[in-house]
């Protein structure tokens, strides 16, 4: 925390009265659940993700530039069976997440070409919209397993699941560090097309832990296990800035 108080101090302090550009970026944040071997009828997992960034850019010198990006996340947060089950679920309420992150970044021009390189590093602050709550067999259960007879035709026999107990806990702020590269094309003079993939390293422990207790895995046997998502990611973005000032 205080190496990010300490940069956005010295952001202020070297903020160039000249050129600023203004970007938006677009993409795709992948994050990964870590799943045990017990349990493994179902499996939790990070969909239908979409990163959303806003970024004041400006000058330092040459090549250096200072930046202030406010970020977006979405992860739909899914609880799904393996293959050969089919389960019943109202389904769980998407995970939000802000961010806040000012910036260094070195642009490397390409001789006589519209096109550039630019890597980035600065500490981030993220927020998480959620909170712990409970879960049950009324949120999600299993109905039914798959079976293949001795002439290869699948068929579904009703499966009794016995009553289980779970639990989801969420950290809701985070302190990480967001190193970032890519290219960028110049599509005016005024403007460019950026293609960029950060990388989200956090050093804490999973901003989400969902836990399950007493879930049935196998006819008469019970067993107690964890799900666990990190706030670790890697985004790929396509986005576009524009000179301001």
């Amino acid at each position: 925390m205080r190496c990010l108080g300490l940069l956005i101090f010295w952001l202020i302090s070297h903020v160039s009265l000249g050129q600023k550009n203004v970007g938006v970026t677009f993409g795709y944040p992948q994050y990964n659940w870590s799943i045990g071997t017990d349990g493994d009828q179902v499996y939790s997992e990070a969909s239908k993700t979409f990163a959303l960034g806003v970024e004041l850019e400006g000058k330092i010198g040459r090549n250096l530039k200072w930046a202030i990006e406010t970020g977006f996340h979405k992860i739909n947060n899914d609880l799904k069976p393996n293959r050969e089950f089919v389960s019943i679920s109202p389904g769980f309420k998407p995970i939000y997440i802000f961010s806040g992150t000012p910036k260094l970044k070195y642009q490397i021009p390409f001789e006589e070409s519209r096109w550039g390189a630019f890597v980035g590093f600065g500490p981030s602050v993220s927020w998480v919209n959620g909170s712990d709550r409970s879960f049950d067999n009324s949120d999600f259960r299993i109905v039914s397993q798959e079976t293949i007879d001795s002439e290869g035709i699948p068929t579904f026999i009703p499966y009794s699941q016995s009553p289980y107990q779970g639990t989801e806990k969420v950290s809701q702020l985070r302190f990480m560090l967001k190193p970032e590269f890519g290219l960028t094309f110049s599509a005016s003079e005024f403007s460019s097309v950026i293609f960029r993939v950060q990388f989200g390293v956090d050093f804490g422990d999973p901003f989400l832990i969902r836990d399950f207790d007493n879930f049935q895995v196998q006819d008469g046997l019970n067993s107690s296990f964890r799900h666990s998502l990190a706030a670790d990611y890697v985004a790929y973005q396509l986005g576009y800035k524009i000179r301001i000032k």
